[in-house]
Protein backbone atom coordinates (compact mmCIF):
# COMPACT_ATOMS: atom_id res chain seq x y z
CA UNK A 1 0.00 0.00 0.00
CA UNK A 2 3.04 2.11 0.97
CA UNK A 3 3.88 1.99 -2.84
CA UNK A 4 0.24 3.08 -3.86
CA UNK A 5 0.57 7.18 -1.97
CA UNK A 6 3.98 8.26 -3.67
CA UNK A 7 2.36 7.34 -7.60
CA UNK A 8 -1.11 8.83 -6.63
CA UNK A 9 0.39 11.81 -4.90
CA UNK A 10 2.36 12.62 -8.25
CA UNK A 11 -0.34 11.72 -10.26
CA UNK A 12 -2.33 14.27 -8.28
CA UNK A 13 0.30 17.22 -8.56
CA UNK A 14 0.72 16.42 -12.20
CA UNK A 15 -3.03 16.63 -13.32
CA UNK A 16 -5.04 18.05 -10.29
CA UNK A 17 -7.20 16.50 -8.50
CA UNK A 18 -10.41 17.06 -10.34
CA UNK A 19 -8.85 15.11 -13.16
CA UNK A 20 -8.36 12.04 -11.29
CA UNK A 21 -11.57 12.44 -10.30
CA UNK A 22 -12.84 12.01 -13.54
CA UNK A 23 -10.70 9.42 -14.76
CA UNK A 24 -12.00 7.32 -11.47
CA UNK A 25 -15.75 7.95 -12.76
CA UNK A 26 -14.82 7.04 -16.28
CA UNK A 27 -13.67 3.90 -15.11
CA UNK A 28 -16.50 3.14 -12.72
CA UNK A 29 -19.08 3.90 -15.46
CA UNK A 30 -17.39 1.73 -18.37
CA UNK A 31 -17.82 -1.22 -15.39
CA UNK A 32 -20.97 -0.16 -15.04
CA UNK A 33 -22.50 -1.07 -18.79
CA UNK A 34 -21.58 -4.78 -18.15
CA UNK A 35 -25.11 -4.62 -15.84
CA UNK A 36 -26.90 -2.52 -18.51
CA UNK A 37 -26.22 -5.56 -21.18
CA UNK A 38 -26.85 -8.21 -17.97
CA UNK A 39 -30.43 -7.10 -18.01
CA UNK A 40 -31.15 -6.86 -22.00
CA UNK A 41 -29.31 -10.62 -22.49
CA UNK A 42 -32.16 -11.46 -20.15
CA UNK A 43 -34.01 -9.60 -21.86
CA UNK A 44 -33.55 -11.10 -25.27
CA UNK A 45 -33.50 -15.10 -23.88
CA UNK A 46 -36.59 -14.58 -21.52
CA UNK A 47 -38.97 -12.05 -23.29
CA UNK A 48 -37.83 -12.53 -26.45
CA UNK A 49 -37.20 -16.41 -26.68
CA UNK A 50 -33.96 -15.74 -28.70
CA UNK A 51 -31.26 -18.53 -28.76
CA UNK A 52 -27.85 -17.16 -28.09
CA UNK A 53 -26.46 -17.15 -31.51
CA UNK A 54 -29.35 -15.17 -32.76
CA UNK A 55 -29.19 -12.75 -29.87
CA UNK A 56 -25.39 -12.24 -30.40
CA UNK A 57 -25.79 -11.31 -34.40
CA UNK A 58 -28.63 -8.51 -33.04
CA UNK A 59 -25.84 -7.05 -30.26
CA UNK A 60 -23.20 -7.33 -33.38
CA UNK A 61 -25.69 -5.56 -35.36
CA UNK A 62 -25.97 -2.99 -32.66
CA UNK A 63 -21.90 -2.28 -32.62
CA UNK A 64 -21.59 -2.21 -36.32
CA UNK A 65 -21.53 1.39 -36.50
CA UNK A 66 -19.21 1.94 -33.86
CA UNK A 67 -16.92 -0.39 -35.45
CA UNK A 68 -16.48 1.60 -38.63
CA UNK A 69 -16.26 4.65 -36.82
CA UNK A 70 -12.56 4.73 -37.15
CA UNK A 71 -12.35 3.98 -40.62
CA UNK A 72 -15.44 6.72 -41.74
CA UNK A 73 -14.21 9.27 -39.88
Amino acid sequence: MTAAAPWAGRMGSAFGAPFLWLVCLTYFIQGFRSFVWTAVSYQMKDMMKLSPSTSQFLVSVAYFPWSIKPIYG
